[in-house]
């Protein structure tokens, strides 16, 4: 009888522990994953109406971009699809200062290029774009890319497939509630307990920005933090290597899944009038040398290939190359492996605008 009141009353102490970690991780939310979009409508009101964001900490920039497009007043004339590497893109790139929506998102996927997509082609304002730039990385035809934050946005995802004829299960976040009883999440939200300090500000003074913070522009591209462009690209780019390459292990295949889908994508991009341009963000020269240098990695060429073909037989224009000396940038172009300075990627868009206009 003790043995089975010790046992439930053990049980009992844990399950009320367990709740009450998950309760304070759900209420701090360092991450903010469990927020809705209209959580943003503040802050891309404010992008909206031409302010600066203020980025000092975790925030879910899926959910952000999708605020933005239903926020959006400016009818821009081009949209910027991709992941970070392509988040530097903004008005200053081009000559003639067109209207410029950028809604690269970390680590995109497919899944969130489509996504996006679909939901802005179904927004007020996309009938005044013109041209659609993707940043296409090597990573979005591999299926092992071990990359799923694109499931906050997995309804408007498989609207588009429905859509396209390619159903698909409707996809189950558990990981949102991993995450209310993890250890690593508890830490995080301790830290914001006791530091108490908000992810996204609208800037009053450029001048009072932390060396740690960046700025989200009103295009929606993003300036990096001081403390950023102040690293030494070399020593970053030899870190990237160190370990498992962002989002490109076992990346045994191009997927013939998601091939399909991205066919299907630009396709459908295309056949709404819009006109298509694809970008391939450079590594640092030395990651790409690494790349180059290891067969496992044979795919990341693999893709870049079958985006060109996919491109030629489209007729649609293609910029940039994953490989850096390609595109004449340097080692000081960079911030670290995989990301180019902003200043160093306006240059070679501004240089290279003929094919823009």
């Amino acid at each position: 009888m003790r043995e089975k009141t010790y046992v439930v009353s053990t049980l009992l102490s844990v399950l009320v522990i367990l709740s009450a970690v998950g309760m304070f991780n759900y209420w701090q939310d360092p991450a903010e994953i469990f927020s809705k979009e209209d959580h943003y409508q503040a802050f891309t009101e404010a992008l909206a109406d031409g302010d600066n964001i203020v980025v000092s900490g975790n925030y879910d920039e899926r959910l952000f971009r999708k605020s933005m497009i239903s926020t959006q007043r400016n009818n821009p004339e081009v949209v910027v699809f991709g992941s970070s590497r392509v988040m530097g893109i903004g008005v200053e790139a081009f000559d003639n200062k067109c209207r410029i929506m950028n809604l690269a998102v970390s680590g995109a996927g497919l899944q969130d290029d489509i996504a996006l997509w679909w939901l802005y082609q179904k927004s007020e304002v996309s009938s005044k774009s013109k041209t659609i730039i993707i940043g296409l990385d090597p990573w979005v035809l591999n299926a092992n890319s071990g990359d799923d934050r694109w499931k906050r946005l997995a309804d408007s995802y498989e609207d588009a497939l429905q859509d396209w004829g390619e159903l698909e299960k409707t996809s189950i976040d558990f990981n949102k509630v991993n995450q209310l009883f993890s250890i690593s999440y508890t830490r995080e939200s301790y830290k914001k307990w006791r530091s108490a300090r908000k992810s996204l500000n609208v800037c009053v003074d450029i001048d009072d920005i932390a060396a740690g913070d960046s700025l989200l522009l009103p295009d929606g591209s993003r300036i990096w933090s001081q403390k950023d462009n102040a690293l030494d690209a070399k020593t970053e780019a030899h870190k990237y290597v160190s370990g498992k390459i962002y989002q490109i292990e076992n990346y045994n295949e191009l997927d013939e899944n998601l091939k399909k889908q991205f066919e299907l994508w630009i396709e459908n991009i295309i056949k709404q009038g819009y006109r298509v341009v694809f970008f391939f963000p450079p590594y640092h020269p030395y990651v790409y040398d690494c790349l180059q240098e290891n067969q496992k990695y044979a795919e990341v060429f693999a893709a870049q290939e079958f985006f060109t073909d996919f491109a030629k037989e489209h007729g649609i224009v293609v910029l940039g190359n994953y490989n850096p000396s390609e595109m004449g940038l340097e080692d000081k172009d960079f911030i670290d492996g995989m990301h180019l300075r902003r200043n160093s990627l306006t240059q070679w868009l501004m240089n290279n605008n003929a094919v823009m206009k």
